[in-house]
């Protein structure tokens, strides 16, 4: 099939490669992308979200991307090969060497959705195209959240790199209380971009394909020892004790990144639904051919819906994640615990009582 009458030939913005990266965040957030062209109009590239969040620059000509080029007669399979390869959602489409327009994988799932619902053949065509079929809804609702990510880490950035400014432009001139005020300001906007960061890292990593399982030996006591430490400043913040119940001499093969990600994600859970001057408890055992890891704090619980939810089949769900753009009501992460898990072999359970506690309980097979 070609996929001549999938391209988007104009009605897309560009934007010339001088521009300040400043001037179109929100345009960008708001139109997933721009052709990028140079002042007698002639394409140079595209601009998204992507190159946005993954590039430090600030001028449009050091961020956009030269991405691989897709010919008008491309077959549809070829395409959809090229998005499953590739981290972006949007190609440039050539004729004769010239640009014609540009495909994106959005209209592309869309076109396929309907002519699936259409014919009926949902379950004999193509299986890779059913796949990016059954993915749509996925899909749609990690890009909003990917738009919603993006958007939370310009203020941030911009309150750290202020505020620091003022502190040192004006050292000599504050007292220490000032002086103390500023830093827990800087270290506050330090912390909420790390946290959103280590999110934007999980989305990035489970959706790079052909991604490769990296086992090794690791010391589980060393491990949750050097997790615990990184979330040592909110932990101060609540005087929490974490208590780590792990033999010291307790090893297993497993992708150190991989796990760090998800009992990282679940201690900080576990420390944010926790008391003032409560306690977390990790305790590690193994239990009929199964190795087991689980935080156990005594926060404030959660009801037997959510747990039935949480334990269920993994539904991504970007409403049920953000009450508003900036504040995060959990879910996200545990979604892509879930999956990170899954890379293993391994589930996630819950276990909780409203008002009591939770236990998060990763099992692997040992």
């Amino acid at each position: 099939m070609s996929i001549k009458s999938l391209i988007k030939y104009d009605k897309f913005l560009t934007i010339d490669v001088d521009v300040h990266i400043k001037t179109i965040n929100k345009k960008l957030l708001n139109n997933s992308f721009f052709v990028v062209v140079n002042d007698e109009g002639v394409y140079l590239g595209i601009l998204s979200k992507v190159d946005l969040i993954f590039n430090s620059n600030f001028i449009v000509g050091d961020c956009f991307s030269k991405r691989h080029q897709i010919k008008s007669n491309a077959s549809l399979e070829y395409v959809l090969s090229i998005f499953n390869e590739g981290i972006y959602d949007e190609y440039p489409v050539f004729e004769d060497d010239s640009f014609i327009g540009v495909i994106s994988k959005k209209k592309v799932l869309n076109y396929l959705s309907n002519f699936f619902k259409d014919q009926k053949l949902a379950h004999q065509g193509n299986k890779s195209i059913v796949s990016y079929v059954n993915d749509k809804e996925v899909y749609d609702n990690e890009l909003n959240l990917l738009s919603i990510i993006a958007h939370d880490l310009v203020d941030p950035f911009n309150a750290l790199l202020g505020i620091s400014s003022f502190v040192l432009e004006n050292f000599n001139e504050f007292d220490s209380d000032e002086l103390q005020k500023n830093i827990l300001s800087i270290n506050k906007s330090a912390n909420t971009n790390y946290q959103l960061t280590r999110k934007l890292l999980s989305w990035s990593l489970t959706h790079q394909k052909g991604i490769v399982i990296c086992k090794k030996n690791i010391n589980i006591h060393n491990l949750l020892n050097e997790i615990i430490e990184s979330v040592h400043p909110l932990v101060l913040q609540k005087n929490i004790n974490i208590i780590n119940n792990c033999d010291k001499y307790i090893s297993l093969e497993l992708d150190k990144n991989i796990i760090s990600n998800i009992i990282y994600n679940l201690l900080s859970n576990a420390i944010k639904f926790s008391d003032q001057n409560s306690f977390i408890k990790i305790n590690v055992f193994s239990n009929d051919n199964q190795f087991v890891i689980e935080v156990v704090d005594r926060g404030c619980g959660m009801t037997e819906k959510k747990m039935k939810s949480l334990n269920g089949p993994i539904i991504f769900d970007v409403k049920s994640i953000f009450n508003n753009a900036h504040g995060y009501q959990g879910g996200y992460g545990l979604y892509y615990c879930k999956k990170l898990i899954a890379l293993h072999k391994g589930r996630l359970i819950f276990e909780s009582v409203l008002n009591e506690g939770t236990v998060a309980r990763i099992k692997l097979v040992s």
